[in-house]
């Protein structure tokens, strides 16, 4: 999702995404949010941007299920064992998912990367196109018909 630094290569800002909260409508309505476990990456991606605003808005709480996987995430969280950071274009995919809102949601740049040499050749602009559309259809779906939402506050763990 990060924009490169260096190499040759052609960059495209493809748009940005937001990432929220999700848990199931069950876990939400029979787990009090102190109580609240949490669905993360595993420790390769401890630096992510994403992972750290996990962490943060666990503030103390659990995190008991850690995978690089989203869609187990997402799978888990559909299935009630916590609670899940996903980008909201993920959410889409995955049934079952509550929408919990934060005072501030994360948004990330999201860069497609195609090397220099075949940046014009047309079964290559067909992709770069379509990833653009695709984008950018995931972002009007959200901003109309999004998962309803439950507003929440950062809960520090009693202790």
């Amino acid at each position: 999702m990060s924009r490169p630094e260096d190499g040759d290569y052609a960059i495209v800002k493809l748009g940005e995404t937001s990432f929220h909260l999700y848990a199931s409508k069950t876990y939400l309505e029979t787990v009090p949010p102190s109580d609240w476990t949490f669905i993360g990456y595993d420790e390769t991606m401890n630096t992510s941007p994403q992972q750290l605003r996990l962490i943060e808005l666990a503030a103390g709480r659990p995190i008991a299920v850690r995978s690089s996987v989203l869609e187990f995430q997402a799978a888990t969280a559909s299935l009630g064992a916590g609670v899940v950071m996903l980008p909201d274009f993920a959410a889409l995919e995955s049934a079952g998912l509550q929408r919990i809102e934060t005072e501030r949601p994360l948004t990330r740049e999201v860069w497609l990367v195609v090397h220099s040499d075949i940046k014009d050749v047309p079964s290559v602009r067909v992709v770069v196109d379509a990833l653009k559309n695709a984008l950018g259809k995931s972002s009007a779906q959200l901003a109309g018909g999004a998962p309803q939402a439950r507003k929440i506050r950062r809960v520090d763990r009693p202790g």
